[in-house]
């Protein structure tokens, strides 16, 4: 395991909406924000869990989103979550993405088995589920690409 200095991260969840109407150089407006708070990271040794939603062209994603992204007040566990819908650049593609990062195996248990993420999955997302792929995996520390940290 590899250990880092205290490190403090922050960062907000912004998203983006595209105004045509607006002069080009403020077509992009922010139409919501979500501040996360502030985590220390001491080791760069994580356990991520990744998932691929694609869900039926009626479901309720808004709704979904909402419920996923309640959880992290809800389990403390979860060092970082993340919930991202499709930039809809290929027709294939899954509706939402999900990145959970925990600081180990047991944390990830601790959210599968979680009663409300449990109760998200069955009553919103299953009923509107059409496929999934998830993957678990230990993260050790970024990869250096031509000089700059990834």
């Amino acid at each position: 395991m590899m250990t880092m200095e205290n490190y403090q991260y922050s960062a907000t969840s912004i998203e983006f909406a595209h105004s045509p109407t607006l002069p080009s150089a403020d077509r992009v407006t922010v139409i919501r924000a979500t501040e996360i708070p502030l985590l220390a990271i001491e080791e760069a040794d994580v356990f991520r869990h990744i998932v691929l939603l694609t869900l039926a062209t009626d479901a309720p994603v808004d709704l979904i989103v909402a419920e996923l992204e309640g959880l992290p007040a809800l389990i403390p566990e979860l060092r970082s979550y993340s919930v991202g819908r499709d930039a809809e650049l290929a027709a294939d593609n899954a509706t939402l993405a999900v990145v959970a990062v925990f600081e180990d195996q047991e944390g990830y248990e601790v959210y599968r088995d979680h009663p409300e993420h449990v109760r998200v999955i069955s009553e919103h997302i299953r009923p509107v589920l059409v496929a999934r792929a998830a993957h678990q995996h230990w993260f050790d520390a970024p990869v250096s690409i031509g000089g700059s940290d990834v």
